[in-house]
């Protein structure tokens, strides 16, 4: 059985090149839907067009913001309304891409502000963030929901070589694409893969266990989503 796994994000984002080349060798299928709406379409055809396929679907579920229900409504509909899928595909809650990033190298010297990552991680109030505050009011600066503002701290407090505010410019990509030698980057791209894909580490295992048949543990497991 193929295992396929299905992100809500846009595969030109610099993450998303991230996470993809990490399977470069794995041969494994990872898609974007470039859109939470588009996902449940998507997968549906998907379903359908292939009878060997097993999805993955990393459904970002921050909060305040309202389309999450309806989105991961639609999702469960397609097992209720197709009872022959209903094996076939699962969900995993994720809090977003760059909060998974953020996570992962939290102990490196590439964030210029601790308090913003340290209210990010403890998953606080970010509207009590003093540089978004005072981006604010220099700059209009705003930011809706906690997925705004894990991209507002890869934006403004990295260096120019992570901040993702610099998608495109080639050469402010470095971080994401090959080894930088910046002062701050003190690890190769390798590294810098294989400790980002361990943030989805719950996501390697079912694929694999999948594609391998896993235990029957597991399949119980599966079978109570």
């Amino acid at each position: 059985m193929e295992c396929v796994i299905y992100f809500e994000d846009y595969q030109k984002d610099v993450l998303s090149k991230l996470y993809t080349s990490a399977y470069e060798e794995e041969n494994a299928s990872i898609r974007f839907s470039g859109g939470n709406g588009k996902l449940a379409p998507e997968m549906e055809r998907l379903l359908y067009d292939n009878p060997e396929v097993f999805i993955i679907a990393v459904l970002d579920m921050v909060p305040e913001n309202s389309d999450i229900v309806t989105i991961y409504n639609h999702l469960k509909m397609i097992g209720k309304l197709h009872p022959e899928f209903q094996r076939r595909y699962i969900i995993i809650p994720n809090v977003c891409a760059e909060y998974r990033f953020i996570k992962a190298f939290k102990e490196r010297k590439l964030f210029r502000s601790r308090e913003d990552v340290d209210l990010c991680l403890n998953k606080g109030d970010y509207r009590k963030s003093s540089l978004l505050n005072q981006l604010f009011l220099e700059e209009g600066v705003y930011h809706k929901n906690f997925e705004k503002y894990c991209k507002f701290i890869l934006k403004y407090t990295v260096n120019h070589c992570i901040s993702i505010d610099s998608v495109e410019n080639e050469l402010l990509q470095k971080f994401y694409l090959e080894d930088c030698d910046c002062k701050d980057c003190d690890f190769s791209r390798e590294s810098l893969k294989d400790k980002f894909i361990d943030e989805y580490e719950a996501t390697e295992r079912i694929c694999r266990n999948t594609v391998m048949g896993g235990t029957e543990q597991e399949k119980r497991n599966h079978d109570a989503w």
